[in-house]
């Protein structure tokens, strides 16, 4: 079976495991299977230069980490709010990556304030270690407000918290990029499966 129908399995296996929040151990497991068999498929020798070198936009897919899927929100139900787009941006120029996650009011409110939304971003400096391996540092975390009470306040400024020291915020490795489906493990052993969104324009 080739890459791409490596890929599709992985893509078809992931549907209705909402990013991971809802997955049981033994899905995990399947996921971990299908990840090992498309690791030595990956087309890019250098995937950690080629993904700091150019500017790209990311959706989550799927997550293991217990800060993503085990924060206690996800569905949303009770008064945890409930997470929506979640993804990274890359900046080339400014060699930074963005971490984007999008929360909703809990579930309890979601009818009442059904486009309601802030989205929060963590802003890390990344360098390359390795051709597959990239070190970050926090540079600085906002607060973007989306709609507030039905009204479109994404004109406001953003809450910014700037750092005056960077402080360490761990590596990832790449193990699988092809340009549209990216693969990483981070340096605590946890697996992020991205998909590049299309830029608009």
């Amino acid at each position: 079976e080739g890459r791409e129908g490596v890929k599709s399995v992985l893509l078809s296996t992931l549907e209705g495991l909402d990013r991971g929040f809802s997955a049981t151990g033994q899905q995990r497991k399947e996921v971990e299977r299908i990840i090992e068999e498309l690791i030595p498929m990956s087309p890019d020798p250098a995937p950690a230069e080629t993904l700091l070198s150019e500017n790209s936009k990311w959706e989550l897919l799927y997550s293991d980490a217990p800060d993503i899927v085990g924060s206690g929100t996800g569905n949303g139900q009770g008064l945890n709010p409930s997470n929506g787009d979640i993804g990274q941006e890359f900046d080339a120029a400014e060699k930074t990556i963005t971490n984007l996650v999008e929360l909703k009011p809990p579930g309890l409110f979601s009818s009442l304030l059904p486009k309601d939304s802030l989205q929060l971003q963590v802003v890390i400096e990344a360098r390359v270690l390795s051709p597959t391996r990239v070190g970050m540092n926090i540079k600085g975390t906002r607060a973007v407000p989306r709609n507030f009470a039905g009204v479109d306040v994404s004109r406001l400024p953003p809450l910014r918290l700037d750092l005056p020291v960077q402080p360490p915020f761990g590596e990832f490795e790449v193990l699988f990029y092809d340009g549209d489906l990216r693969v990483v493990r981070t340096g605590q052993g946890y697996v992020g499966v991205n998909r590049r969104v299309a830029s608009e324009g």
